[in-house]
């Protein structure tokens, strides 16, 4: 689990991804306007969000231990973590999928491979619009 420099004016993002290059390559790319974590499956990553309480997960949605579908079921159906807003990447881009993303309560779902600046426009409106209805 790689852990970033805590800075408490930045938003924190866990990222799950099992792919040890992306998983770093989302760390490097979001690391300067984040708090980020990250982590290689579901099951660490239900264990990291109780200690690290993060805004946004960013997760894959084909890994081990737990898949980024029942992560997101079980972050949404938990009123402790049901406000994190979770955005599902895959490189499943079937209708189905998606349906199944949303299903299961996911708040976006960014196909692979994805281009790094509309990622990170998308993260930023995601937890604008968040932090916006929190303050209403």
């Amino acid at each position: 689990m790689e852990i970033s420099q805590i800075n408490s004016s930045l938003q924190r993002i866990l990222i799950v991804e099992d792919n040890d290059d992306l998983r770093n390559y989302l760390v490097d790319m979001l690391k300067t306007s984040y708090n980020i974590q990250a982590c290689p499956n579901g099951k660490d990553a239900l264990i990291i969000i109780r200690e690290f309480n993060p805004d946004l997960v960013i997760s894959d949605i084909m890994m081990p231990e737990m898949d980024g579908l029942e992560l997101c079921r079980t972050i949404k159906s938990d009123v402790a973590t049901s406000h994190i807003i979770v955005v599902l990447l895959t490189a499943r881009i079937s209708t189905e999928n998606q349906i199944s993303s949303y299903e299961v309560g996911a708040d976006d779902y960014i196909p692979k491979p994805f281009e790094p600046k509309v990622l990170k426009v998308r993260l930023a409106s995601l937890l604008k619009q968040r932090r916006k209805i929190q303050t209403e």
